[in-house]
């Protein structure tokens, strides 16, 4: 269970504390209704006795028993916050049985009877407090629930942390209503009338109240369930991500890996074509050397060549110079020479020096 459900559920039972506190406060209110009316009924039979006789013997023996009724009935009229009984008492005592004493009393009777009303108002108005002190303890209590009730992930739940203490701190800032204070001429009937009203008021203020609460509890369940969906999509990205991020790694882990291989290799490649690029040069400069020699052979051959060329031609100068000879000797051997033996082997002398 998160912390803003904890929070949710916190607020819930405070909702119904108040309530309970509510139901026993109007309780209370009942009794004191009850208490007050009884003291309203002493009171009428009190201005029943207080009736002005027509003569002085029956109003002292009417004042005489009012006394005694007031005597008995005292303790339950000052249980019930009535004060002006006893004052009437000592005033129908020292005063006298004539009209103008009879006047007097039915002044201070008035007296007495806006002093009850002052003082039903003023229990009233005291149960009225004591409902608003009860309802401001328990918005404090609830209050400290609420803040008892911190969430541990504040990425998440201190916006609904913030809305319920901002509540708390509205509902426990705003002052109870001010008592109405009624005139003095109102008498008991209006003032249960204004005790049902202000219960009234109360219950609708309390209603109103837990109607507030729920709505409050609905928007944070309603905001609870939103972040949730929120942070499940927050995991199922970041998940997704991760997976990315560890894929994307073993794909860069493999490409450093052949950049290294390429790396390697291009640098032997280097050291190679540097090698061959060594060996190139000193096989050109072999090659040239070579071709060096050669040219210098070719040279000397075309010189040799040129000078076995002028041997040839001068021998086949003296050659020719010897074969005219040679056909001149023949010649003249034929014509002058009469010997045919003779002729025929210098002809043959001849052909074999041509062969």
């Amino acid at each position: 269970m998160t912390s803003a459900s904890m929070k949710v559920e916190g607020q819930v039972i405070g909702s119904e504390t108040v309530g309970e506190n509510l139901d026993e406060v109007n309780d209370m209110m009942k009794h004191t209704a009850l208490d007050e009316a009884a003291g309203d009924t002493q009171e009428d039979e009190n201005k029943e006795n207080i009736i002005t006789p027509d003569s002085s013997l029956d109003s002292s023996t009417e004042n005489d028993e009012s006394n005694s009724i007031r005597q008995e009935e005292g303790g339950a009229s000052q249980d019930n916050k009535c004060p002006a009984s006893i004052p009437e008492e000592e005033e129908l005592n020292k005063k006298g049985t004539t009209d103008d004493s009879n006047q007097e009393e039915e002044a201070d009777q008035d007296a007495a009877e806006t002093d009850c009303v002052s003082g039903f108002n003023q229990s009233a108005s005291q149960s009225q407090h004591s409902a608003s002190t009860v309802q401001t303890k328990t918005t404090k209590q609830l209050l400290i629930d609420a803040r008892e009730y911190k969430p541990s992930d504040q990425t998440i739940n201190d916006e609904n942390y913030d809305l319920v203490t901002e509540n708390t701190e509205i509902k426990i800032s705003v002052p109870p209503p001010p008592p109405d204070v009624p005139p003095p001429e109102s008498k008991a009937s209006s003032g249960r009338s204004k005790m049902t009203q202000q219960q009234q008021t109360l219950m609708i203020e309390s209603g109103k109240l837990l109607e507030h609460l729920r709505k409050e509890v609905y928007k944070l369940r309603k905001q609870n369930a939103q972040l949730k969906n929120d942070f499940r999509n927050l995991q199922d990205n970041n998940q997704r991500l991760m997976d990315a991020n560890s894929s994307l790694g073993e794909t860069f882990g493999t490409l450093n890996k052949h950049a290294k291989q390429v790396s390697k290799t291009n640098a032997r490649l280097k050291k190679e074509l540097q090698s061959t690029k060594d060996q190139f040069d000193r096989e050109r400069l072999e090659h040239q050397n070579q071709v060096d020699i050669l040219q210098m052979q070719q040279l000397e051959l075309k010189d040799e060549l040129t000078m076995k060329q002028e041997t040839y031609i001068e021998e086949v100068h003296e050659r020719l110079h010897l074969q005219k000879v040679m056909t001149r000797i023949v010649d003249t051997v034929q014509e002058r020479c009469r010997d045919h033996r003779l002729v025929e082997d210098i002809l043959a002398m001849s052909d074999e020096c041509e062969f």
